[in-house]
């Protein structure tokens, strides 16, 4: 559960980058639990919480997450540290190597969503 919960809990910041799409019609790479910087804390809450191995084991889990996520969305090197987004004011085209293919890629999953909610609508 803790692996799970650190691999794949950091992707409810995706919610961040759909309202500012939503609010203001722009794409940016907000993602605030997307940080390598944030590996640090991680493991000390950890480590303080449940000792060693699953500070360990949850640590990696979410590296692992990122690793991933930064391959398959191509960034730029940095583009998986907060700070450097922020520094980047989380422009897509100053962190991404394919902005084009990233804000299709984010007007794709906006369509899955929206395709969801109409679904859960239904049973409501």
């Amino acid at each position: 559960p803790l692996a799970i919960g650190s691999g794949v809990l950091p992707d409810l910041d995706h919610g961040a980058d759909y309202a500012w799409y939503a609010l203001t019609g722009t794409h940016r790479l907000l993602l605030p639990l997307h940080g390598y910087e944030w590996s640090v804390p991680l493991f000390w809450w950890s480590y303080k919480r449940w000792g060693a191995p699953l500070a360990v084991l949850t640590t990696l889990s979410y590296l692992c997450h990122l690793l991933a996520d930064q391959v398959e969305n191509q960034t730029k090197p940095g583009g998986y540290f907060f700070l450097y987004r922020l520094w980047r004011r989380f422009a897509m085209e100053r962190i991404s190597r394919d902005p084009v293919a990233g804000t299709r890629g984010r007007i794709e999953d906006i369509k899955r969503l929206q395709k969801l909610a109409a679904r859960f609508r239904r049973y409501l």
